[in-house]
């Protein structure tokens, strides 16, 4: 098939129902692969599993009702566009309220403008490090603090989630 240099260096399309369908494909793959990129980028060392054979600190600290909305936070199993996407439930991977941003998991805790009444009151205030001195949010930070598994800081966080999801937890 004809690539796009083809096409502007010949400023025409020669088949114009494959290019539209081919168009699409190729900016969901670039979608995706750009956001493969950055959470692999943000989350070495928060998504990759623990090789050794202990066990998981948050499995210690809470009930199954406590831990399972976290468990789905490490797991990038909660349902958030990009996660129903890849499970064909939708038809795209961008935030609903954002419009231009993938809703992933650390969009969802940091960036989102559609928490941000739960995520001052249960990430920023308790945690004022989630933030530098310009008041952006650090993903850096928010991955070393999900990685201690304090019970306070997990607490915390599924107080967010399920302010975040209400009942559907």
């Amino acid at each position: 098939s004809h690539g796009f240099s083809f096409i502007w260096n010949n400023q025409h399309v020669p088949q114009e129902r494959s290019f539209l369908a081919e168009l699409k494909e190729r900016l969901i793959h670039a979608s995706n692969t750009r956001h493969i990129e950055i959470l692999q980028k943000l989350h070495s060392g928060y998504l990759d599993f623990n090789g050794s054979l202990l066990v998981a600190p948050y499995t210690l600290v809470c009930n199954y009702d406590e831990r399972r909305p976290f468990a789905l936070l490490r797991l990038c199993s909660l349902p958030l566009k990009n996660n129903l996407h890849r499970w064909g439930r939708s038809e795209d991977n961008f935030c609903d309220h954002c419009m231009v941003e993938i809703e992933h998991e650390v969009h969802f805790l940091l960036h989102c403008p559609k928490y941000k009444e739960a995520r001052e009151r249960y990430l920023f205030k308790n945690y004022p490090f989630l933030i530098d001195q310009t008041g952006r949010p650090r993903e850096e930070r928010l991955i070393a603090l999900l990685n201690e598994g304090k019970h306070g800081h997990i607490n915390d966080i599924i107080k967010f989630i399920h302010k975040a999801f209400g009942n559907h937890m």
